[in-house]
């Protein structure tokens, strides 16, 4: 995963080595080409790093509502995400 870089896994290991609790947050959890082994390697090589950590895991999915959209435009301007809501076949509002 491309922001997981080996200094990231290194400060998680100092973390955990120091009896600290952490919660790691995915988010969002994009589906693309390959997610699957990249999301696999990257839990092997934490569970590797912090063994015995007290950690909890917490993964968001991306909401896609037309506040969601504008916000993640604005950040990522040249984004080539499809963000075409007329192909979109389910809409719910926050919370829901």
């Amino acid at each position: 995963m491309g922001a997981w870089h080996p200094q990231r896994l290194e400060a998680l290991e100092l973390v955990a080595a120091a009896g600290y609790p952490m919660e790691l947050i995915f988010a969002p959890v994009i589906l693309y080409e390959g997610w699957e082994q990249e999301y696999r390697d990257l839990f092997n090589a934490l569970g590797q790093r912090i063994k015995g950590a007290d950690l909890i895991l917490e993964f968001g999915l991306h909401r896609y509502t037309d506040r969601a959209k504008k916000t993640f435009l604005d950040i990522f301007p040249s984004s080539t995400l499809p963000m075409d809501g007329e192909n979109r076949v389910f809409k719910y509002g926050q919370f829901g």
